[in-house]
């Protein structure tokens, strides 16, 4: 009886580890992308200002709004707290990629525009993209 016992509960554990597995990349799918989210946000914010200082207030109206979705989107998968710390890092370490100078703004759009236009346009794509990586 007890080797029954043993082989059932063996059995049952066994069954539950791939739950666990999924479970955990599920979780990690959806911390990466509201961190993808957050990194969106601080670039939105950034090309804002860039398009402001060119005198364009309807674009950086638009670039604003585009960061406070992403923002939106990444408080669906993380707590707040977090997506505000994510956040401020984000915008430090992209200054800094720019050297504070919006004339380098390029080298945020070669990284970011596309993957950040998916993101918003279809967030399901997007975290569909975290879950298989």
């Amino acid at each position: 009886m007890k080797l029954l016992t043993a082989a059932f509960t063996l059995l049952f554990l066994l069954t539950l580890a791939p739950l666990d597995a999924r479970t955990a990349d599920e979780e990690t799918a959806r911390n990466n992308f509201a961190s993808e989210l957050v990194e969106c946000a601080a670039y939105f914010d950034i090309c804002a200002e860039g398009i402001r200082r060119t005198g364009n207030l309807e674009g950086a109206v638009k670039a604003e709004a585009a960061a406070k979705s992403a923002l939106d989107i990444a408080r669906i998968y993380s707590r707040d707290d977090v997506v505000l710390a994510r956040y401020k890092l984000a915008m430090e370490h992209q200054i800094k990629t720019i050297d504070g100078n919006y004339a380098n703004l390029s080298l945020l759009i070669v990284k970011y525009k596309d993957i950040c236009k998916q993101a918003l346009e279809t967030p399901e794509v997007r975290l569909n993209y975290w879950k298989k990586k």
